[in-house]
Parts: structure tokens; C-alpha cells; sequence
């Protein structure tokens, strides 16, 4: 079962006119049709999915269809800011002069100019909420990069905390993972927090502790790392981020969600699997950065997530997926790091493209006309025979799996290829209960 507000809607109309918009920018600006094909052939990734906001003339654009559909209608006397808090079709901006502006989104800006070699000037300074550079006009139709850092608007932002936000990431990334006691991880994690929020805002800090989340994902697991590359080549990053994934044990979730509270990410829905599925999970999402987070944890079939929270998450006899995982490599917000990250793309194109360099991908465990999931098979990580003998002794896994994972290693992170159409926001449960229960590292072949 799904809490109310996750019964999210496909968008066909909106998506229509987005397309409509792309379709006519891409037509008149050869340079940014140039790049679309470039980004589409080189990296498996649909250009759509790469853009941050669209501006266009009144002429252009209907305004009241979109508010008609629930968008939102905000912004001055000159512009229309239209936004849609139930679908990810980026903004729509209307008004202003003749003429189309369509913004891309990368990672970072400068590494987008370099690769790209373009001399335009880049608007704000490194590290800046935002920045912004014009790449190419052609007619009225400009094209246009945007860098963000914990900002939502639409044009260059300035800010006094460039050192702070540069040493808040230099610490996330450097920060101590493997505390032998988790809670007192924790607890130092949450710490760092509430210092660093005496001095940035938490925008900003959401946005520096998932960029050294991705990075340290990355280390760990291959199949994004080499996905990442090919992304680079063109200067991209991972702005096509879906979502991150942690796994939580029962006795830590509350406590792993306190801390995302406090970057300011905030409750979107919940998911209680039911009987037989064994998992449940809250997904957070921060209103100015638009990360997503889909956090898991071992269920029962009565509870919520609520009830593992208010009920201490004591553990169970035998974990399931979720709490085994964890019992092997630590929590997510710890030494595992994430479970996985999802990645927009062009999802039949990117598993047969990555297929082609050695890289396989598990069955789709949602294979609908508006979303399509699946892992690459997961990173094979080594555990120690000390490890493997506690597990074993204490009854959670049998003397086959102990003999299993002590030769061949376990499962540990994946990449998510996913793909969302007609503008859906949302996760499909009983496909996530499939790959919950396909992702077991007991029964899972390496």
C-alpha cells in the first residue's frame, strides 16, 4: 500500500507542448540539434531528460492549458514562471523577448565549456548557486548551460559562502565511514550538520553531501563509473540523476531520515509493501535541489514506516533483503554508501550500448510506456571469512551461502537505468518488490 499523495499522474498534455518547444528549438538552432545527437549517441541519454527550463515568447506557449492541468503560475509582470510539482517536466518560462532560451543542465560548467570549446563567458563565480552561460544563438533561439549548487532560479546568483560550501564538500568527501559503531557515525554525521548550517544554507548543504554521496558511490561501483565517463566526454556530469537509494537497517532508519530532515529533504510518499514483499520506504525529496531519495528498510506486513520509527526498529530473527545487505556491508549513510543511483536515459539504447562494452544489465522490473527500470548487475565486492562466520553463526545465512560468499564475494551497489515518459514522477511498488526480492544477496548470482 502507498500513502495518498504518491498517486502520481502521467502528463501527456504538458509533455505534448514540451516536446512541441524542443522539437521547434532543435529545428532552428543547428549547434543545439548538433549536441542532441551528440548527447543521444555518446552516452545512451535522451536530450529531453538534460534540460533545466525552457523560456519562450507569449506567442508560443499555452498558458492556460498548463494551469488548466495543475501547474503552477508564478514570477513577475514581465515573465511567467509555469512549474508542475506532480510531474518532472522542468519549468516553463513565458514572456519576455522574441524568441526561445533553452537551458541544459551539467554538473559543472566550466567542465561543459572546456570539453565543448566555447569561449562564451560564464556567468557567476565557481561554486556559486548558480551559473550560467549563453552557448549558442542562432536566429532568436538561444542555448544556454546552467551549473546549480542549491538554487532554484533561473538566472546567476552570487554568494558569500563559496569557501564554506567548498569546505563543507572537501569534508563530505573526506568524512569517516567506518565507525565501528554506527550509531556514533551517525551521531558525528548529524554533528557536522548542524554546524554547517550555522554557515550555508541547507540547499546548499543537500547539494554538496549528494555530490560526495555520488563520488563515493562511484568509486565503488564500476558500471557508474564508466557510465559517468561517458557523460564527461561531453562535459555533462550526472545532472540526469533519478534518484539515490539508501538502505537502512531497522534500528538506524529513523535515525537516517532525521538526517536528510535536516538538510531539508522532505516526506513525498511512503510505501508499505505488504506480506509477502518484506520492505517498506519512505521517498524524500528537497524542494529547491530536486534530489530524490528512495530510502528502504525491512517491513513487516503490518507496519508503516512510522511504526519502525516510533517502535525503536528492533530487528528481526531473519532480515529480509534490506536488513541483510546491511548486516553485510553497513548502513548506506555509512561504509556502503548508496545502494544505487538511478540515471535518466534511453533505456532500451542504454542496455544494449553497455551491453556492447561488457557491462549487463539484470531483467526490467518495470517495463511500462511511462517507466522503464532496470539494475546493471551489481558490483562484486569481497567479504571477509571473520564477516561470513558471523552471519553464518548467528543463523542468517546458510553454510552454501557462507561457502558462496566467501569464494565469489557479494552483491553490493548497482546503476538504475531508468526511464520516465508523459512526464511520471513516481516508483511503481510491486516492480520494486520484484527487484527487492531479486537483489537478495542470498539467492542473488554473481
Amino acid at each position: 500500500m502507498t500513502s495518498p499523495d504518491s498517486e502520481w499522474k502521467i502528463e501527456p498534455n504538458a509533455d505534448g507542448i514540451l516536446k512541441g518547444l524542443v522539437d521547434m528549438f532543435l529545428s532552428g538552432n543547428r549547434y543545439a540539434r548538433d549536441l542532441s545527437r551528440k548527447i543521444e549517441g555518446s552516452t545512451s541519454t535522451r536530450f529531453a531528460d538534460w534540460i533545466d527550463h525552457i523560456r519562450a515568447d507569449e506567442g508560443r506557449v499555452d498558458v492556460q492549458a498548463l494551469v488548466g492541468s495543475g501547474w503552477s503560475k508564478t514570477g513577475s509582470d514581465d515573465i511567467t514562471v509555469l512549474r508542475s510539482s506532480s510531474s518532472i517536466i522542468p519549468p516553463i518560462l513565458v514572456g519576455g523577448p522574441q524568441g526561445m532560451d533553452l537551458a541544459i543542465s551539467v554538473e559543472n560548467i566550466d567542465e561543459f565549456a572546456r570539453v565543448n570549446s566555447l569561449k562564451a563567458p560564464i556567468d557567476g563565480e565557481r561554486l556559486a548557486p548558480c551559473r550560467t552561460m549563453d552557448v549558442r544563438k542562432e536566429g532568436d533561439l538561444m542555448l544556454k548551460a546552467v551549473e546549480r549548487r542549491g538554487d532554484s532560479g533561473f538566472s546567476m546568483r552570487e554568494s558569500d559562502d563559496l569557501n564554506l560550501y567548498q569546505g563543507a564538500i572537501v569534508g563530505l568527501l573526506k568524512r569517516r565511514r567506518d565507525h565501528p559503531d554506527p550509531d556514533d557515525g551517525i551521531k558525528e554525521l548529524q554533528g557536522t550538520f548542524d554546524e554547517l548550517l550555522k554557515e550555508i544554507s541547507g540547499p546548499r548543504l543537500a547539494d554538496a553531501f549528494f555530490r560526495a554521496e555520488r563520488q563515493y558511490w562511484l568509486h565503488r561501483n564500476p558500471d557508474g563509473a564508466f557510465q559517468r565517463s561517458r557523460q564527461d566526454r561531453i562535459g555533462l556530469g550526472l545532472s540526469n540523476t533519478d534518484h539515490h537509494t539508501y538502505r537502512c537497517s531497522r534500528e538506524r532508519f529513523g535515525r537516517s531520515l532525521k538526517l536528510l530532515r535536516s538538510l531539508g529533504m522532505v516526506r513525498r510518499e511512503t510505501f508499505r509493501a505488504g506480506e509477502e514483499a518484506g520492505w517498506g520506504a519512505q521517498v524524500m525529496e528537497h524542494p529547491i535541489t530536486g534530489s530524490v531519495v528512495f530510502a528502504d528498510v525491512d517491513m513487516g506486513p503490518e507496519e508503516s514506516v512510522e511504526d519502525v520509527i516510533s517502535g525503536g526498529g528492533k530487528g528481526t530473527d531473519r532480515p529480509g533483503t534490506v536488513g541483510l545487505w546491511v548486516e553485510i556491508h553497513g548502513e548506506s549513510v555509512m561504509e556502503a554508501g548508496l545502494h544505487h543511483v538511478a540515471v535518466r536515459s534511453s533505456f532500451l539504447r542504454m542496455r544494449a550500448d553497455l551491453k556492447k562494452e561488457g557491462i549487463d544489465s539484470m531483467d526490467p522490473f518495470s517495463d511500462l510506456p511511462h517507466l522503464r527500470q532496470c539494475f546493471t548487475k551489481a558490483a562484486r565486492w569481497g567479504l571477509s571469512g571473520m564477516k561470513c562466520r558471523s552471519l553464518a553463526d548467528a543463523g542468517i545465512i546458510d553454510r552454501p551461502t557462507f561457502e558462496r560468499f566467501l569464494s565469489s564475494g557479494v552483491p553490493g551497489s548497482h546503476m538504475e537505468i531508468i526511464e520516465r515518459n508523459f512526464g511520471y514522477k513516481g516508483f511503481n511498488q510491486g516492480a520494486v518488490s520484484d527487484i527487492i526480492r531479486g537483489t537478495d544477496p542470498r539467492t542473488y548470482d554473481l
